[in-house]
Parts: structure tokens; C-alpha cells; sequence
């Protein structure tokens, strides 16, 4: 995080979405578990915004083809599934929040 932005007390995470081309998977339902989850503690936003502290990746097979280059410099998260959402957030604690 840098110097001027640590003064905000809740974070700035980037959410990045792949192209979709598995329907099977509701990756706007892990969004919205996601965003409930740290509640009070993070902020959803989109990838481009500035001051952004890392980016979760919400692709929807393990190929994760979803383009991350532009963040390579932050902490990225890739979710391939349901259950990879919800291991995300019982282990954010450790890496965000320390």
C-alpha cells in the first residue's frame, strides 16, 4: 500500500472478471459473498481505479485466462470456484490484514 493511502481504514480491492465462458458458475454470487465478507474491512472496486491494494481475479475454470498484466505490482487473488471464494476469506485475515 503506498505512503499517502495508509491512512485509509478500509482497502481498495480490485475485482477483475474473465470472459465468462463457463455458465455454470455464478461468479457474481462469489462476488457478493466476497464483498459481504469483508465488510467494513475492504472495498470491491473495479481493477482500473487508482489507489487500488490488490486484485481478485473471479475466473470461471482453472484456465483463468482473464488478462492481470496491468496488476502485476499488486497482491493478486485468482478464484476458480465457489469453494476457492470462501477459502479466500477465511485466510484474507492473514495476508491483508495483518
Amino acid at each position: 500500500m503506498a505512503s499517502n493511502d495508509r491512512k485509509r481504514s478500509i482497502l481498495r480491492i480490485g475485482l477483475k472478471f474473465c470472459g465468462g465462458c463457463n455458465p455454470g458458475f455464478d461468479r457474481g454470487s462469489v462476488a457478493n459473498l466476497i464483498a459481504e465478507g469483508l465488510k467494513g474491512k475492504a472495498k470491491l472496486v473495479p481493477p482500473e481505479e487508482r489507489a487500488v491494494d490488490a486484485v481478485i481475479a473471479i475466473e470461471g475454470c482453472p484456465t483463468a485466462c482473464a488478462d492481470l498484466d496491468p496488476f502485476s505490482e499488486l497482491p493478486i487473488y485468482r478464484i476458480t470456484s465457489r469453494e476457492e471464494g470462501e477459502r479466500f476469506l477465511s485466510r484474507v485475515g492473514k495476508d491483508l490484514f495483518p
